[in-house]
């Protein structure tokens, strides 16, 4: 797809107090997941993809829309620890050396792995993936320019059980953000490289699939995600932003 190559340095996506009806930035969201469905569902409206360019979500292993818990929309995704979903491969998923963001509401159910991942394309021809790291304490990106880099943030950071966080991680002219509940992670991390292009599934609650078994099982995420939005060319924060009070516009 064409992206319109910006940079923003505040909030955007949602306006004064949280909450907007449209994305100034629409264009360039390419996934969007409300995960809004009926319970126990493993297919059907769960999982649209609500940016337009049809990247439906297929549930694997586990996966299941549960109304139990939700940030919006009166249900999420339930990953169990040994669940994932995933999304065929698209040019519109390709970084390089474009600005770009990644966030979602994210619900801990247990934190005994390692690496938690949220999401990302890392299963044999790897780009990036979102994640949580249990031993570091931090929220982290994995990402390939040929070999594997990490960008970290300066600061540790635990998560509570059973409660809802607002994650981001942006990449805005080389420098590398971290968000928890719209406060920045740390200082200036440097990410100057040109990542990778995969052309394998981009998955959430995991990095590394293998049909419905995991390549490597120190990967999964164990809870609940919600609202999840991938935006390529766009770099949507850099500074404290108020956290959303509804789900990401449609439009």
């Amino acid at each position: 797809g064409c992206y319109k190559m910006l940079t923003v340095n505040a909030a955007s996506g949602f306006g004064s107090g949280g909450a907007a009806a449209t994305d100034e930035y629409f264009d360039n969201v390419v996934i969007l997941y409300h995960f809004d469905g009926a319970d126990a569902a493993t297919s059907g409206a769960g999982f649209a993809d609500s940016s337009g360019n049809s990247h439906t979500a297929t549930a694997r292993i586990n996966a299941a829309i549960d109304t139990d818990q939700s940030k919006f929309g009166g249900s999420s995704l339930l990953v169990d620890g040994s669940s994932y979903t995933t999304a065929a491969d698209s040019a519109e998923f390709d970084l390089g050396a474009n600005d770009w963001t990644i966030e979602c509401w994210a619900r801990w159910n247990a934190d005994s792995i390692v690496t938690q991942a949220f999401c990302g394309q890392w299963s044999g021809a790897r780009s990036f993936f979102f994640h949580y790291n249990s031993t570091l304490n931090k929220l982290r990106v994995a990402y390939s320019d040929g070999g594997n880099k990490y960008a970290t943030p300066t600061t540790t950071w635990i998560p509570a059980l059973d409660t809802w966080y607002n994650i981001a991680f942006c990449r805005v002219s080389d420098v590398a953000y971290f968000f928890v509940d719209g406060v920045r992670q740390g200082t200036d991390v440097a990410m100057t490289e040109t990542i990778a292009t995969s052309d394998d599934a981009f998955v959430v609650g995991s990095y590394d699939y293998n049909n419905d078994s995991p390549d490597q099982t120190s990967n999964w995420f164990n809870g609940w995600i919600d609202d999840l939005r991938f935006t390529v060319g766009v770099g949507r924060y850099t500074e404290t932003y108020d956290v959303p009070t509804a789900p990401y516009p449609d439009k």
